[in-house]
């Protein structure tokens, strides 16, 4: 409980100057509700952050967002494991799927993070604890 405690407040912080940045450099598409379970595996990165159909590029604004660097995921059989946002530690988080999302849900009725897939391929993180918390949009990384 005590590693939650310290990534909810880090995200209360990210959320007092993240509200005020205000660039759109891509268009939030819906949620894909038909997105399987499988669909969520592979790599992902960080490249944008927003509330509502607000988005920003990520990069620029790292510190503020509580990353070291772009932060990526990784998603295998039900386990999410993330780099560049040390709050959120190394050991992976168990997910499971519900609703054509994937949660992270360390207690019933207790939902940290939902990882959402959208129409456009696009995976959204939302942090659900902290209702002003940025949103964040993954794209899958491809094999080379």
């Amino acid at each position: 409980m005590k590693h939650f405690v310290s990534i909810l407040l880090a995200l209360l912080l990210m959320c007092l100057t993240v509200s005020s940045m205000a660039e759109q450099p891509f268009t939030v598409a819906e949620p894909n509700p038909e997105a399987l379970e499988a669909d969520y595996a592979g790599d992902w990165v960080c490249a944008y952050a927003g509330h509502g159909k607000d988005a920003f590029e990520a990069e620029p604004h790292l510190s503020d967002l509580g990353m070291e660097s772009l932060m990526t995921v990784h998603i295998e059989n039900g386990f999410a494991s993330f780099t560049g946002m040390p709050e959120m530690g190394t050991d992976p988080f168990p997910f499971h799927y519900a609703g054509g999302a994937m949660v992270f849900e360390p207690e019933e009725g207790l939902v940290i993070f939902t990882l959402q897939l959208l129409q456009d391929g696009t995976l959204s993180m939302k942090f659900n604890m902290v209702e002003a918390a940025a949103v964040l949009y993954l794209f899958r990384v491809e094999a080379q």
